[in-house]
């Protein structure tokens, strides 16, 4: 999020409006330094955000990953077992 801010311009309404020069130079400093600060945070709270939501979307993909694997293996050993047992049954006939 950026904000566009002229302190200057702030600065001369305060003094049109009555403000001492001086006190209103620091106040539009102060209302700047506070806004960048906001500014900042809102931009670190997107980024904290965003990484929560990309951790928990790794997890999740490392679970299917896992579980894949798993159903990998169970298959592989299905089709050894098969293979095992069609050797055992052409032996017996041969």
């Amino acid at each position: 999020m950026h904000i566009l801010f002229d302190t200057l311009k702030l600065s001369k309404k305060l003094e049109e409006a009555g403000m001492p020069a001086k006190q209103a130079e620091i106040l539009s400093s102060v209302l700047a330094e506070s806004l960048l600060k906001e500014s900042i945070n809102s931009n670190m709270d997107l980024e904290s955000q965003f990484k929560l939501k990309l951790e928990a979307r790794l997890e999740k993909l490392e679970a299917k990953i896992e579980e894949l694997g798993k159903t990998l293996n169970q298959y592989f050993a299905l089709v050894m077992g098969g293979i095992v047992l069609l050797g055992i049954i052409l032996k017996i006939h041969l």
